[in-house]
């Protein structure tokens, strides 16, 4: 019987973290934010991630056990599904590290994976939201900055196979400027986004 229940999805801004706690089959149970501390070049960052993740655990009394994973999304380039190689322009000067590893070890080894805020913005709303069932669709986040992703129609079995078990990696083609923010979902519990560009093949 598997026993991970939950998930969360993080959506790291300039101002704010916005997170959320899902079910595994993608329903949002709660969501809350916590303020993005960018002093220091963002030292504290992480951390205060890791704290809103295990306060809300205690709260509702879910074990790490119970997790399958923390979905982050970032306003940046991510290499696969974990590194942040650059210094992000609205995060203080945060950047360049491997996310996953880091946030993961301050989560007791609960399992992290990274992606581009618009990206998974993307991949959100075309899996629970108001992209489901259409055919394509272009997705536009106004936050901090601007940025959006598109998926078209013959890229959208790779995307029904990034959230089954054991999926291939994928990615989504996304347009962004450096700082845009406020993804409106966060596919937390699906694997990686990082080689759609190189498995789509022109047509014809």
């Amino acid at each position: 019987m598997n026993m991970k229940e939950y998930a969360f999805g993080i959506d790291l801004g300039g101002t704010t973290a916005k997170v959320g706690l899902f079910t595994t089959a993608g329903a949002l149970l709660e969501k809350w934010e916590v303020p993005t501390d960018t002093s220091n070049a963002g030292e504290h960052i992480l951390g205060n991630l890791a704290k809103a993740v295990k306060d809300k655990m205690q709260e509702n009394g879910i074990t790490a056990e119970q997790v399958e994973g923390v979905g982050v999304g970032v306003p940046g380039p991510v290499l696969d599904s974990r590194i942040v190689p650059i210094v992000c322009a609205n995060l203080g000067g945060w950047g360049e590290r491997n996310v996953s590893i880091q946030l993961s070890g301050l989560l007791d080894g609960i399992k992290v994976l990274v992606g581009n805020d618009a990206d998974v913005a993307a991949l959100g709303e075309i899996w629970m939201g108001a992209a489901q069932g259409c055919r394509s669709a272009v997705m536009v986040t106004l936050g901090t900055g601007v940025g959006g992703g598109i998926m078209e129609y013959r890229t959208q079995q790779l995307a029904r196979e990034l959230l089954e078990p054991g999926a291939a990696p994928c990615r989504l083609a996304a347009f962004t400027t450096e700082g845009a923010s406020d993804a409106a979902a966060i596919a937390a519990c699906g694997g990686s986004m990082e080689v759609f560009l190189q498995r789509l093949e022109p047509e014809g």
